[in-house]
């Protein structure tokens, strides 16, 4: 007879004692605990300790006793489900992390509410991709006694958001520019990072504003650290540095017949952007300066 977490009540068996219509039964115990039955044979018990059996003969009161010591074993196993944890971009599984007694006997299942097991139900270290509460269930089955630990895992799926501006173009007066990306997500978990051309950035490649020299295609990686989370966004940079041409016309002689000369600058560019300035070290602009067409005169 012994107690566990199967048989948390057992029944002593003082069988083997006299019987018969003259005889009465007492049993005690220092440290145990009788349910029922204390004056019969078999008494029902739920507590390790020493029972004593008292018979005794009613015909020439005399009495013999006996005694058992019933033991136990409901020692519950250990359960730790381990740490929470968070589901993210970086992780969108996990493994838990459960810790319990080990050894011949012992056997380990989760019980899912509201999550999902990839692998490993039965084992310490399942693998889960859904957040949700998972329940580590240790049973002990040389005494049918189990223990529960408990551990929540959520998620974290919280994406930024990569901006950037529409840019200037590089020409012969802008040589450099800031592109500007600062309508992307901000904050202290959030990090910038820049890619384009060799050699394009002049600064600012982990910032949100970077200053660039070079055309081409640049793109923008916002991540999120603590989600793990990522967007992109690209932008074309163009660079116009195409010349204007410029002709100042056939040579020309000033005389006494010709006290002035209009330089013909006819092949040169035109258009609604373009401007002229014509200028001089030893000669004389007369007028028209600032067009095709201007008029110089001889010095005197």
């Amino acid at each position: 007879v012994g107690l566990d977490c199967d048989t948390p009540t057992n029944a002593l068996n003082g069988n083997g004692s006299s019987t018969g219509g003259n005889m009465t039964y007492l049993w005690t115990t220092p440290d145990g605990n009788l349910v029922s039955g204390e004056t019969t044979l078999t008494p029902t018990i739920d507590q390790p300790g020493t029972y004593t059996l008292l018979v005794t003969n009613l015909d020439n009161g005399c009495t013999d006793e006996d005694e058992v010591v019933i033991t136990a074993d409901q020692n519950t196993p250990t359960a730790n489900a381990g740490p929470d944890l968070v589901l993210n971009c970086t992780t969108p599984t996990v493994q838990l992390q459960g810790i319990a007694s080990t050894g011949p006997g012992f056997s380990f299942q989760w019980i899912v509410n509201s999550g999902n097991i990839l692998s490993g139900g039965s084992t310490l270290t399942p693998t889960v991709n859904q957040p949700g509460t998972y329940i580590l269930l240790v049973t002990n089955s040389t005494n049918g006694c189990t223990a529960e630990a408990v551990v929540n895992v959520t998620e974290n799926f919280d994406y930024p958001d990569a901006q950037i501006a529409s840019p200037g173009i590089l020409t012969c007066d802008v040589d450099e520019l800031e592109i500007d990306g600062s309508n992307s997500s901000q904050g202290s978990n959030i990090n910038y990072n820049w890619s384009g051309p060799p050699g394009g950035f002049v600064n600012g490649q982990n910032t949100s504003n970077p200053t660039i020299d070079l055309p081409g295609t640049y793109s923008l990686t916002v991540t999120n650290s603590e989600s793990g989370c990522t967007d992109v966004a690209q932008i074309v940079v163009t660079q116009n540095i195409v010349p204007p041409i410029a002709q100042a016309g056939p040579h020309g002689q000033l005389n006494c017949n010709n006290p002035t000369f209009t330089i013909n600058g006819t092949g040169s560019s035109t258009g609604s952007l373009i401007f002229y300035e014509w200028t001089t070290s030893n000669g004389n602009i007369v007028s028209d300066e600032f067009t095709l067409f201007p008029v110089r005169s001889e010095e005197h």
